[in-house]
């Protein structure tokens, strides 16, 4: 891009062509300025004029021509900007920023300045380390990268085999068609031949006319005999392509391909799900029974990972998820409930109320049968919201669970009146004011809101209750 030709702001050179620009002293200098200028002033910021001039900060206004001195600031756009940009006439040209929230630039000064020396001091403290970070961002880019390409081929690498056996399944089955078909059907070259059979019967029948009125002359014996030897292979082949056509009337159609179109959908609706993509630090979740609430099965590991960090349990490890109780299934009274999940460890409830809303809890201990309300003791447990992804934690990590035989899964204590979750009985569904008492503040730890578990409502119906054990490899 070519520019206009800038003048030495030195009137003893002013006719020489500026090849610098100072945006401290706002000077545009020549070669024997620059010189003196740089022995005299090293840390001012300098521009080769040779670049796009348009870079250059003079302080005064390059859009559309205005040409007048930068006083103003917008805090809308973080940009300086003239009277002209602040017009209250809005036009091709001018206002710009007449309805931003602008200021005079002396009134934004001591803010900038502030963030200056901010931005010194991040720059500095980056500087520090930026060439290992970038080393090691190079690497990670490069790891991040490899294992990309890593998971695709494993992917591609399963879905070839799966594409190999299908080909191979097709193969066969078209191979088999053949085999069938050519043992018990017309051929081709059959159908080709009788097309050509009223011809040819006709002329072997002429030919045989003839031939049969001369056998009287014995000079032409081996002739007569060797048509007739034609004639009758002709009328072997005819006889042969006769009788296949008639044969062929009579043939029943029996054979057809079964898909078995019940166990095909079963395959189909499991090639769409097969195989996923996950965190290694994140296990492979195995329902021994299809989930009633939870639709997604990825939506578990967010929990499944913080039970085996209270374990100890090594992340990798897989675990199964063996259904104990479900009211769709096992009916809801609370004798049932009890009956199908006291006194066995690591169990995970799941209540999905009416309003589609799903929350929960884990339970390490075993809970005994209490005909009366007991807390236990459980630095373990928690609850857990599957809408919001959260995890909550009593403070105080003691009596973080109740049990009563005549009511269904609590989570929380009665001395501290604190209870995340609360199911009353005698029969679950037919209730309507069973209710999470966590607010805000109180004794868990991760509530932003009150009634954070039921999305801030203290009441609910249930529509399921679903309870697993885990069970680690």
């Amino acid at each position: 891009m070519n520019h206009q030709k800038k003048k030495c702001s030195q009137i003893e050179h002013k006719e020489n062509d500026a090849i610098y620009y100072c945006q401290v002293c706002n000077l545009y200098m020549c070669n024997k300025c620059d010189s003196h200028h740089s022995m005299l002033f090293k840390n001012h910021q300098k521009f080769t004029l040779d670049k796009d001039i348009n870079e250059i900060f003079t302080g005064f206004c390059k859009k559309d021509n205005h040409s007048k001195e930068l006083q103003y600031f917008c805090k809308d756009h973080n940009e300086l900007c003239c009277v002209s940009c602040i017009s209250k006439i809005k036009d091709e040209k001018n206002g710009q920023h007449k309805d931003c929230n602008v200021c005079s630039i002396n009134d934004i000064k001591d803010e900038k300045k502030y963030l200056l020396k901010e931005n010194i001091e991040l720059l500095e403290e980056i500087s520090k380390n930026i060439e290992n970070f970038i080393n090691e961002f190079k690497q990670f880019y490069e790891k991040v990268n490899n294992k990309k390409d890593e998971l695709k081929k494993a992917v591609q690498s399963i879905f070839t085999k799966m594409r190999n056996e299908l080909n191979n399944r097709e193969d066969k089955l078209c191979d088999e068609i053949d085999k069938k078909f050519g043992e018990l059907f017309v051929k081709e070259d059959i159908v080709k031949n009788s097309e050509k059979l009223p011809s040819k019967i006709q002329a072997s029948l002429m030919k045989g006319k003839i031939k049969d009125d001369d056998w009287k002359d014995d000079n032409k014996l081996n002739i007569l005999i060797n048509d007739s030897i034609e004639i009758e292979n002709n009328t072997k082949e005819i006889n042969n392509i006769y009788f296949i056509i008639k044969k062929a009337k009579l043939i029943d159609f029996k054979y057809s391909f079964i898909p078995e179109e019940k166990g095909l959908n079963v395959f189909l609706e499991k090639i769409k799900s097969f195989g996923s993509i996950q965190n290694e630090g994140e296990s492979n979740i195995d329902f021994d029974n299809i989930s009633t609430i939870i639709e997604n099965k990825d939506n578990l590991n967010f929990i499944i990972r913080q039970i085996k960090l209270k374990n100890n349990i090594k992340l990798e490890n897989n675990c199964t998820l063996k259904i104990l109780y479900r009211t769709s299934r096992d009916g809801d009274s609370c004798k049932t409930y009890h009956s199908k999940t006291n006194e066995i460890p690591d169990t995970l409830t799941f209540i999905k109320t009416k309003e589609k809303v799903i929350f929960g809890g884990y339970t390490h201990i075993k809970i005994p049968s209490c005909k009366m309300g007991t807390n236990f003791y459980d630095d373990k447990a928690f609850v857990f919201s599957l809408d919001y992804q959260k995890i909550y934690f009593p403070q105080d990590n003691t009596q973080s669970k109740h049990s009563n035989d005549n009511y269904g899964p609590i989570f929380g204590n009665n001395q501290k009146y604190e209870y995340p979750i609360i199911i009353y009985g005698p029969n679950f569904l037919s209730i309507k004011n069973h209710r999470t008492s966590t607010i805000k503040g109180s004794y868990y730890d991760n509530f932003t809101f009150d009634y954070e578990l039921n999305k801030g409502k203290k009441n609910f119906e249930i529509e399921e209750i679903e309870v697993y054990q885990i069970l680690f490899e």
